[in-house]
Formats: C-alpha cells, sequence, structure tokens
C-alpha cells in the first residue's frame, strides 16, 4: 500500500486500485467512497454496476423492512418503486443523466434476461437465479422513479418542492440561456430612464455616464450582476471604506519594506564601488530608488481618495512599475544583479510578486466610479430581483445559491431532504466549487436533526479537471476529500484504460508525467494508465506509412518573408498544418474508408479556427464545429432569423431587405434602389393580410415595373437571377399570409406554414454540406416555436432574442442531423471534446499562445480568494489583484489537465501539430501547450539535420520509442505516395494515371455541387408548390406558365394541386356531404396563390368536377372512415439523394394507420383517368419509385415499426392499390 499512497500524493489513507476499486465501487454502501477515475476507465459503467447492487441487494432488503415495519404493501413492484426512487445521481450535463438512467434499465432488463451486464457480479448478492430476475423484472419498470439529474436540475427540483420556504415563485421558470435576464435588465433601465437621466438625473448614473457609461453599460451590469445571482446587501454600501483600505495598503507597505531593506545592501555596494551608473547596474539601482519613494508614498497615504495620485503616471508607483521590478518578480535576474544580491533573489522575487500585480489593478484607479457603480448596482439590484420573484424567474447560479441557503437555514426541511435519499452519487466531482460542496457536504455529511445517513458515492478525476474558467476548484475538491476520509471514507482509483492502444498511452504518459506535479490543492499526481487486455497489444493504427503516435512539426520549407524551419511564423505553421490535416484526412477516406466522424481537430483555443475550416473546405471534406459563435453567422441562420424578423415586425425594414436578398427569394441588389423609390418597403409594412387585394395588387403593379425596368438597364449579375421577380411577387403574397397567421394561429400552426411557404430548408438541403445546414434549421425553427409558444414578453421579446443573438454572435450548438449521422470531422476545442472518443485524434495549433495578458473586467465577481470582490464599468475593488493572481495560478496548472485531456481521447492514432522549438537553441519562448511540450522535443536537433539535407521534401523520423515525427510538405505528399507504391511493387505509372483520375473526379463533383439538387419523390407530383418556382410561377399573370403550357398535362397538375389543397383542408369531423361541400365552395380561395391567376377559373371548374366525381364513386367516405386511425396529411417529406449527394422532397397525401393490422399505410391521391385494369396496372408501376420514396421517410421517422405499405387512391375510379 506504500506505493499506492505514494502516488496518490502522500494521501494518508490506503488507495485502492482498479480491480480492487470496481469491486468497491459496486458493493460497499456503508462509508463514503471517493472513485478517482481516471481517463477512458469506465467510470460510468461502474456507477451503473453500483445502482444496480444497490437495488437488487441491500437496497431491497433495507426496502423492504422499511415497508414492513410500517405496515405499508411490500410486494415486488411497491419494494422496486421505493428503492428507485432512493437513489439520487447528480451528473454533469442533461445527457449524461440520460445516459445514465438508460444504461441502468438496460443492464436491470439484462439481469432480467438471466445476463451479467458489464461490472456486474451476481455472485455478491448471495440471490437465487429466480430471486435475482424476479427483482430486476420489477426494478427495470420502476426505472423512472431513479432520480439522475445534473446539479442544477437537483437544486430545482429541490426549490420548487420547498419554495416557500426558500422565498421563491412556486412555479418559477429557469432562464436557461439568459435572454430573459437580459431582457428584464434592459426593460427595468428603460423604464427607469427618466428618474436616471431625466430633469433630476441620479447623480451616480450621472458621474457614470460622464465616465462614457450609458444605459445599455449599466444594463449590461445589471445583467450580469443578476445572472450571477448577487444580492444587493453583497455589494457593500462603501467598497473603499477605511477597513477596506488598511487591509490593502499595510500588507503592501510591508512587502516593500521587505523589498528596500533586501535591495538597500546591494545598492550601496554598487555605490561604493562607484559603479552606480553602469550598464549592468542602473536597473538595480532603479528599482531600490523607486521603492523608496513608494516606501514613502505609502506611509503618507491616510485615504483611498488620495490612491489616485499614487496610481496617477507621475505618481510613485507607476515610477516603480517602470522600473525592473516587473521582470524581477518573474524571477528575470542578470547575472550582474544575482551577483549583487548574493542569493536574496527568491525572496525578492516572491515580495516584489505581492507588490507588482497588485499596483498593475489599480493603474489609472477610480475611486469615485467604483463607489457610483457599486450604489447604483445596490438600488437596480434590488429592483431587479423584485421582479425576477414577481415574474418567477430564476437563473442557474440561483439555483445554487438559493438551495445551499435554503439547506443551511432550514436544518429540519435538509433532514427531511437527507431522509429520501438512500444512495447518494455525485460524477465529475473534480469540476465542482466550494458552493457544490457545500451543497453536498449537507446531504451526507453534516450534522442534521436525522439519524439516516445515506451512502456517498463521489466519481471524478482530478487530471482531467479543466473548468477553472466556470469555477471549478481543484482546492474545493481536494478538502471535501479529506473531509470524506476524516468520516471513515476510502479513495478507490480506476487506472486500466479501454479506450486507447498502448502506443498512445504510452505517449501520453512521456508527455504528462514530467510536467504534472503535485501541488496540494492545485496539481494532483499524475497517475499512469494501462491499457485494458481487450487492447492490451493493439499497435493502433500502423498502415500506409502512418503510426500510433506521431508528432507533426509544422516548418515551413519555405517562405516569401525567409522564415523557415524553427523560425517559421505561427500563422504560416497554422496554414501549413491545417493542410497537412486535411490532406491526411483525404488520403485516409480513399485508401481506408475512414468514417469522416471518427477523426476529431481539437484545439485549444478557437483563435486559428478559420484557418482549419477553410482547408478543410478546400478539400471537400464535411466537418462539425461543437458550439461556437459562428452559428448566428451562419447564412441559413441569419437569412432565417431576417425571415422571422421581416414577419413580425413589418416595418423591418432592414430585416425586409435581407430576408428578400436571401438565397430563399433572390432579389439582386440592382433591384433594390427602384424599389425603394417605388416605395416598395413603404408598401411592405402595411401589409396584414392575404385580403388586402388594393395593396398587393399595387404591389405586384410595383414589382413588375421594376423588373421590366432592372431587367432592361443592363445591370451586372441580373442576367444570372432570371425570372427574379416572379419569386419576388411570390414571396409578398406569402408574406401576407404569415402575417396574418402570426396574429391568429397557433405558435406550431404559424412555423409549420413559415416553414412550408418559402421551402427554405429544401433550398439549404441543396448546398454542401445540406444536412448540417438543416440540422441547423431545425434547432432554429424549434426554438423559435418554444419562443412564440412561451408568451413570455410577447412577439417583441422575440424580436429582441432574435437580435441579440444576431448581432452579438452568441454561441450556440452545431447541432448535428441525429447523433452520429452526419459523416463529417468533428472540430472542437479540448473542452468540448472532453468525455468523448474518436479513432484518430489531431491536436492542432499546440504552438499558439493566449491572446495576451487580460485587461480589467468592465463586471466580474469572484470568491476565489475567501472574500467577495468585484470589478465594476472597469474599476476593481482593492483586493481583485489577488483575485487576477489566482486565477492565473490556476489557468496555468489546468493547461497541463488540458494537455491529459487532449491526448486521451483517441482510440487508435494520435496526431500532435505544431510549430516546435528546439530546446536550448534560443528563439522566442514557447508558451501554452508547446511550453508543456517542449521536453519532447528530444528529436529536435535530428530534425533539424534532416531538414537541412531534404528541405522541400516530407521529412519523417522515426524514434526508438515507435514515434514518427514529421515535417509535412504538402506538395510532397503524390511523390510520397508513388515512392511508397514503387517499393511494394506497384506500378507507378498505374498509381499516377488513378491518382489523375480522382482528381478529375473531385472536379466534376464540385462541378455537380454548383448545379441544383433537389428533385420531388414523383415525376408528376401535382402538389408540389416547388414546380411553380421552377416555372418561375408568382400567383400573379404569368408569362412563364402560359409560354410553358403544352396542353392538358400543365393543366391536369394545377388540377391536382387544387384536389390536394382540398382534401387537405376538408374536416373530417364534420358530416361527410356538407364537408365536401364546404371545400367545394371555397377552391378558389383555398389555391388562390398555388396556381396561376390566368387559368384560376380553368381550375377551379375542373377540380370542382373531379371531387364531384369522388364524391359520387364513394371514395372519399373512405377518408371519413379512416379518420381516427389518421397520423398525417400533407405531411412534408425531405430526404438525401444518395445518387445526387442533394435532396428529395415530396409530400405525403395521407399516413394512417391499418385499423385492422396497425401497419403504417401512407396513401397518394391520384387524379388520373383509369378505364381497365391494365391501365390501372401500369398506372401502379408507374408510381412505385414515388411510393418507395414516401416508405422510405415513413420508415425513418419510425425506425421500430414494420415497414409501411403504400397505397394509391385514384378518386375519380373508386380504386385502392397497394
Amino acid at each position: 500500500m506504500d506505493s499506492a499512497r505514494a502516488q496518490a500524493g502522500g494521501r494518508g489513507v490506503s488507495v485502492l486500485h482498479d480491480a480492487d476499486a470496481r469491486r468497491l465501487g459496486r458493493s460497499e454502501f456503508g462509508h463514503p467512497l471517493v472513485l478517482e477515475a481516471g481517463a477512458g476507465t469506465g467510470k460510468t459503467a461502474v456507477l451503473v454496476a453500483r445502482v444496480v447492487h444497490w437495488c437488487l441487494g441491500p437496497g431491497w432488503e433495507q426496502t423492504r423492512q422499511k415497508l414492513e415495519q410500517a405496515g405499508a404493501a411490500s410486494d415486488h413492484e411497491s419494494i422496486a418503486e421505493t428503492v428507485c426512487g432512493g437513489v439520487v445521481a447528480i451528473t454533469f450535463t442533461d445527457a449524461a443523466a440520460v445516459e445514465m438512467q438508460m444504461r441502468v434499465a438496460k443492464a436491470l432488463r439484462a439481469v432480467h434476461r438471466g445476463e451479467e451486464p458489464i461490472g456486474f457480479d451476481s455472485s455478491e448478492l448471495g440471490l437465487t437465479a429466480k430471486e435475482r430476475v424476479a427483482r430486476a423484472a420489477a426494478l427495470a419498470s420502476a426505472a423512472d422513479r431513479l432520480r439522475m439529474q445534473t446539479i442544477h436540475g437537483f437544486c430545482s427540483s429541490l426549490l420548487r418542492e420547498h419554495a416557500l420556504a426558500a422565498g421563491l415563485h412556486p412555479r418559477f421558470a429557469i432562464d436557461a440561456d439568459g435572454r430573459a435576464l437580459r431582457g428584464l435588465a434592459l426593460d427595468l433601465v428603460g423604464r427607469s430612464f427618466d428618474a436616471l437621466y431625466g430633469d433630476e438625473p441620479d447623480e451616480d448614473a450621472v458621474m457614470l455616464a460622464s465616465h462614457g457609461y450609458g444605459p445599455s453599460a449599466v444594463a449590461q451590469h445589471l445583467h450580469r450582476l443578476a445572472a450571477r445571482a448577487i444580492r444587493p446587501d453583497e455589494l457593500p454600501e462603501d467598497p473603499l471604506d477605511q477597513e477596506r483600505f488598511a487591509a490593502w495598503r499595510e500588507p503592501m507597505l510591508a512587502a516593500i519594506e521587505a523589498v528596500r531593506a533586501i535591495l538597500q545592501p546591494a545598492a550601496d555596494e554598487v555605490y561604493d564601488a562607484g559603479k552606480a551608473d553602469g550598464r549592468n547596474t542602473k536597473g538595480l539601482i532603479l528599482v531600490a530608488s523607486t521603492s523608496a519613494e513608494l516606501e514613502a508614498a505609502l506611509r503618507e497615504l491616510d485615504s483611498v481618495d488620495r490612491l489616485g495620485e499614487l496610481m496617477s503616471e507621475e505618481g510613485a508607483a507607476m515610477r516603480f512599475l517602470a522600473s525592473k521590478a516587473e521582470a524581477w518578480s518573474k524571477g528575470k535576474f542578470s547575472d550582474t544583479e544575482l551577483g549583487l544580491l548574493h542569493g536574496h533573489e527568491g525572496r525578492l522575487a516572491a515580495e516584489l510578486a505581492a507588490v507588482v500585480p497588485a499596483l498593475k489593478a489599480l493603474r489609472g484607479f477610480e475611486p469615485e466610479v467604483l463607489r457610483a457603480g457599486t450604489r447604483l448596482m445596490r438600488r437596480l439590484l434590488a429592483d431587479a430581483r423584485a421582479e425576477m420573484r414577481r415574474q418567477g424567474l430564476q437563473c442557474f447560479d440561483g439555483l445554487l445559491r438559493d438551495a445551499r441557503r435554503l439547506l443551511r437555514e432550514h436544518p429540519q426541511i435538509a433532514a427531511r431532504v437527507r431522509e429520501g435519499i438512500d444512495q447518494l452519487l455525485v460524477d465529475e466531482f473534480q469540476d465542482t466549487d466550494a458552493g457544490q460542496c457545500e451543497l453536498v457536504a449537507r446531504l451526507a455529511l453534516d450534522e442534521l436533526p436525522t439519524e439516516h445517513q445515506p451512502g456517498l458515492f463521489l466519481v471524478g478525476d482530478p487530471k482531467q479537471s479543466i473548468y477553472g474558467w466556470r469555477n471549478a476548484d481543484l482546492a474545493a475538491y481536494a478538502g471535501f476529500v479529506a473531509r470524506v476520509e476524516q468520516a471513515g471514507g476510502q479513495i478507490a482509483i480506476l487506472d486500466v484504460n479501454f479506450r486507447s492502444v498502448p502506443p498512445i498511452l504510452a505517449e501520453v504518459e512521456r508527455c504528462v508525467q514530467p510536467v504534472m506535479q503535485a501541488e496540494e490543492g492545485r496539481q494532483p499526481a499524475f497517475q499512469p494508465l494501462h491499457a485494458a487486455p481487450p487492447v492490451e497489444g493493439d499497435p493502433g493504427f500502423d498502415q500506409h506509412g502512418r503510426r500510433a503516435v506521431e508528432h507533426w512539426v509544422s516548418w515551413a520549407h519555405e517562405s516569401d518573408k525567409g522564415k523557415i524551419g524553427p523560425s517559421t511564423a505561427a500563422d504560416h505553421a497554422r496554414e501549413l498544418e491545417a493542410q497537412a490535416i486535411a490532406q491526411d484526412l483525404a488520403e485516409l477516406r480513399a485508401r481506408d474508408a475512414l468514417e469522416f466522424k471518427q477523426a476529431a481537430l481539437l484545439l485549444r483555443s478557437t483563435t486559428g479556427l478559420e484557418v482549419y475550416l477553410n482547408a478543410l473546405r478546400e478539400a471537400d471534406i464535411p466537418y462539425q464545429v461543437e458550439r461556437d459563435r459562428s452559428y448566428y453567422r451562419r447564412r441559413e441562420i441569419v437569412d432565417a432569423a431576417s425571415l422571422v424578423r421581416a414577419i413580425v415586425d413589418p416595418h423591418d425594414q432592414l430585416a425586409l431587405v435581407a430576408a428578400l436578398r436571401a438565397p430563399i427569394v433572390g432579389v439582386p441588389d440592382a433591384a433594390w434602389l427602384p424599389l425603394w423609390r417605388a416605395r416598395f418597403p413603404e408598401a411592405c409594412a402595411k401589409l396584414r393580410s392575404p385580403n388586402q387585394e388594393e395593396l398587393l395588387r399595387e404591389l405586384r403593379q410595383s414589382i413588375t415595373a421594376v423588373a421590366a425596368e432592372v431587367d432592361a438597364s443592363g445591370a451586372i449579375g441580373v442576367d444570372r437571377i432570371p425570372g427574379w421577380h416572379h419569386a419576388l411577387l411570390a414571396a409578398v403574397d406569402q408574406l401576407a399570409i404569415l402575417r396574418q397567421s402570426f396574429r391568429i394561429d397557433p405558435a406550431d400552426e404559424f412555423v409549420a406554414k413559415l416553414r412550408a411557404a418559402f421551402l427554405h430548408e429544401a433550398t439549404e438541403a441543396a448546398r454542401f454540406l445540406g444536412a448540417h445546414r438543416l440540422a441547423n434549421l431545425e434547432r432554429f425553427y424549434r426554438r423559435l416555436t418554444e419562443a412564440l409558444a412561451s408568451e413570455e414578453g410577447g412577439p417583441q421579446a422575440v424580436l429582441r432574442a432574435l437580435r441579440i443573438a444576431v448581432a452579438d454572435e452568441e454561441e450556440e450548438s452545431a447541432t448535428p442531423p441525429g447523433d452520429d449521422s452526419l459523416d463529417a470531422v468533428r472540430v472542437m476545442t479540448v473542452h468540448k471534446a472532453k468525455g468523448l472518443t474518436f479513432q484518430h485524434v489531431y491536436l492542432a495549433d499546440v504552438h499558439g499562445g493566449s491572446s495576451g495578458a487580460r485587461g480589467l473586467p468592465q463586471c466580474a465577481v469572484s470568491e476565489r480568494t475567501g472574500s467577495f470582490e468585484y470589478c465594476l464599468f472597469g474599476v476593481p475593488t482593492l483586493g481583485w489583484h489577488q483575485v487576477a493572481r489566482e486565477e492565473a495560478r490556476i489557468s496555468e496548472t489546468e493547461m497541463v489537465r488540458l494537455l491529459y485531456v487532449a491526448l486521451t481521447r483517441p482510440q487508435k492514432r494520435l496526431v500532435i501539430c505544431g510549430k516546435r522549438g528546439i530546446p536550448g537553441a534560443g528563439g522566442r519562448a514557447a508558451v501554452g501547450l508547446e511550453a508543456l511540450l517542449r521536453h519532447r522535443m528530444q528529436q529536435g536537433q535530428v530534425l533539424a539535420g534532416l531538414f537541412g539535407e531534404q528541405r522541400g521534401t516530407a521529412i519523417e523520423h522515426l524514434d526508438s520509442d515507435g514515434v514518427l515525427w514529421r515535417i509535412p510538405h504538402p506538395d510532397a505528399e503524390q511523390l510520397e505516395g508513388l515512392a511508397r507504391a514503387a517499393q511494394q511493387g506497384v506500378d507507378p505509372a498505374a498509381l499516377l494515371a488513378e491518382l489523375e483520375t480522382l482528381q478529375r473526379d473531385r472536379l466534376a463533383a464540385r462541378e455537380r455541387q454548383a448545379q441544383a439538387r433537389v428533385r420531388t419523390a414523383s415525376r408528376e407530383d401535382g402538389h408540389e408548390v416547388l414546380r411553380f418556382a421552377e416555372a418561375g410561377g408568382s400567383g400573379a399573370e404569368d408569362e412563364a406558365w402560359t409560354t410553358r403550357a403544352i396542353g392538358d398535362p400543365e393543366l391536369a397538375r394545377a388540377v391536382g394541386t387544387a384536389v390536394h389543397r382540398a382534401l387537405e383542408l376538408i374536416q373530417l369531423d364534420a358530416e361527410p356531404v356538407a364537408a365536401l361541400q364546404a371545400q367545394i365552395a371555397g377552391l378558389a380561395d383555398a389555391v388562390r396563390g398555388f396556381v396561376p391567376r390566368s387559368r384560376l377559373d380553368e381550375v377551379v371548374q375542373e377540380a370542382r368536377r373531379l371531387l364531384e366525381d369522388a364524391d359520387r364513386s364513394g371514395i372519399l367516405y373512405e377518408l371519413f372512415d379512416r379518420r381516427d386511425q389518421i397520423l398525417g396529411r400533407e405531411v412534408p417529406v425531405l430526404l438525401p439523394d444518395e445518387s445526387t449527394g442533394g435532396a428529395v422532397i415530396g409530400t405525403l397525401d395521407l399516413l394512417y394507420r391499418d385499423p385492422a393490422t396497425g401497419q403504417l399505410v401512407v396513401a397518394d391521391f391520384k387524379t388520373d383517368a383509369v378505364r381497365s385494369d391494365e391501365e390501372l396496372q401500369a398506372k401502379r408501376a408507374h408510381y412505385l419509385g414515388q411510393g418507395q420514396v414516401y416508405q422510405d421517410a415513413v420508415a425513418r421517422m419510425f425506425p421500430n415499426e414494420e415497414p409501411p405499405a403504400f397505397e394509391l387512391w385514384f378518386l375519380t375510379a373508386n380504386r385502392i392499390v397497394r
């Protein structure tokens, strides 16, 4: 155990390792247990096994005894429901909670079938097979009673149950994305405008405004403080009172006295030697003299109001900072200075490190701004919190704060909550903070008025704590683990990795162990990972000259600026490695049929993101960016947001222009000036309903006249958009319909009409990465529906949210179409990759540093240092420098853990890319991940030598550990392939021809991408509005229609549209004859805008005849008979087209369940004239392809159902055929 204790960082308790840890994890329920699970060690399997073991064994018996003692029912179902209800698991994300609940239910079902789930050991339960199966069956049925939630979800449930005691609205709503709070802050400042800036203005508001902080800045500060759940009384009445000033001044004075005491002997030595003006001694003399000045100034400083003088450009503090004090505080001394300091340089650096940051934080200090800002925020926060209570609005930080306060101030409630928990499991505990630790302690460890003590099981890995910027606190984690130890708990370690092959795990150890040095409360000890038996001996990816571990050194072979090799510019290095990654992926795809979704490109930050995305685009490699700020800059989202704004706010002319310029309409730029002169935007602002026929007629005339003017002008680009005015005419009609729909229809119906009216999704589906674009739009429309349906703040709130999101480029999830359906390279930060696994991982841009030293935040709050410190309007409280110093330390240690997380993501292959310096060769100082990896560049001199010999070609070197070192050369890939082929006996000429063919195919593919890639499911799909767009149709007199019409086929399609429209709108809950007659009477209104006006009367007359024939034939009564089984009418279909890479669209006329068998049935209405059985069969064969598309679509919608049937309903012939 001694070695185990040493590896655990010197802990004073025995630490169990993998096999014992897994056993203990599933079977020890009497004492608290901390499980530190290394990357890829299967912690979720242990969590699941623990829940299953508890529920089947000790939990079951304990619950049975309690129920029997209480005289309650103790049958299997009652026991199962009670035992499941006593299990609480707190996870990091909602997705993790859902996954755990599903895995527990799946494991229980497996036990019910007599199987042994992963991590489960039935022999430990002491149950007969029969009893085990019976219990598992009951528990599987009650698995939904398991309480598996995020910490915020748990707190939300707790506060809802005890809302009155917590002082909250009993039906509070959580502001998940911060939009509601931001709107509240804006509204509150707006309502207070007169009081703040009116005839008798608020002095504090005026003070802030005079320094450039107007109403917008005030609202932003209010929003941020409210979102952090800061109470008004937490902001002191005077943040700069004498007590706080003295607490800042005294340590500063002591430190500067210590600095002067160290420097005075050295300065005297210099003066005595007559070298005060020497080149190597001037710096020391300057620090000594300015420190004496600073000490004198600090002694004279009697109030904070004079602090501004000290921190002014002419003040003693600034002269001190202008010396070498800052360099010395970082340990940077010259040899001469070291000689004069006689070994005291370490103590001098430490004292200066306490002084310099404190002074820098107060540079340009403005106490009047901090005081005014504090007073104003206290008043506004009180109003904001009152309004939040009135509206029942709660933020995430508020959930945690209020839950802690509830349990702290109401011990009886805390006791009752604890009594309802038998087992408390907390996942990802390394990412907790002091507040969350307090909450868990209150639930499981603190003394409360109850004897009940729930089992406590904490799972985490301090080596993967990378969310310090979200207040994750390793010191809090370490302190809580120590408390668990004091309570008789144990620590167990999982170190057997099931994810990565041995070469990758060996590289993790080589890279991370030297830099992960244990430091109490800041850095854990490194714990090696060992390959599990399933991957033991697996060499990883070892094909086509690739290895499981590769280091790519991004050195330029040539440069216009002469910066090559180790001197390569950082931006140039990014471009080179981006091209190399794209080419590597393309070659893996061609040679090994790599699924792109099995590869990930990881970055420490998104600073150089666009460089990598450009390279992937150039190589036609699809990619998916996880949660980035580009979501609201994406063309499809900007267009959709503009369209919604133009509908909801008729006076938003900017949105109108943006929507009509977009591909969904396509009005050319040359048309906008004439349209403006014709008062088109002004007229559109008056448009509210399709019943405004006079206004619509004026708009159509205006559009037609402008179109003639623009087309005749020969303006550049107009000839590339022929018939654009037809699309604009149709858009105006739809705008009128949708504005009316927005006023009168439910939210979901309005959004459905919006999506159908402009075929935005069909347009985007035909573009490159169409499936990705569709997924983004699906999320947009889903959120729009939710926002409209919530009725919180009304339409103006929706408009405000859209404007904010687009203007501020809010971060948003780039949603894939299904969990894994998008075959695209995942591009994300290392933070986003935590918990994920990929076959190939490229860790790129390791040479990328931070964006430089950060200045003071405009608005921030922190309790990291044990005191409440903050910045308001760019001015900090006096202790903020300690916060900044602590955050810098956290960031430094967290960088090591970030490296560990990145390197443990791949299964088969790890590629580390970056411009790497050669240790000991001088040059710029390494930063970030490159600095941590500097010790791995032992091959630097070897690579430099090879670079000098082979520059101009890709360079490779295999080291003694089997790691491949490469200096890629993008132009050399083809030559490498030919050389390798020659070595293997393959005809190089044949391979070259194959590569040339591949290049031609890629060019052809690009040409195909430029073409329209949308087709309809049916070649004669009469009810698809799309064909009118193809024909240039607009709903007005249409020259394109008349010139293209070819007799009856065109009429038949128009009539088909009319008939399908009538059958879509017919009321099936009415009396059949009356319902049909109502549709016949309203035919003209129903299809106006869907058929050319020039043929409206003709179409209506023919459609009336067909519907009356169908009525006489009796087939429509089949529709009424099936009304209770109908799942949908006129259901839109959009599927990927494998043949073109585009999309197939169509509409299901009718989807219902066969009343006899329950099978899904797709029915398609046909208006074809059918005179014989032979003709009927011929028609059936003709429509089989269309039916196959529809059947495929429904099968995808209902994957667990048997394949659907397809029926053709020939309306006039009264025949239904399958």
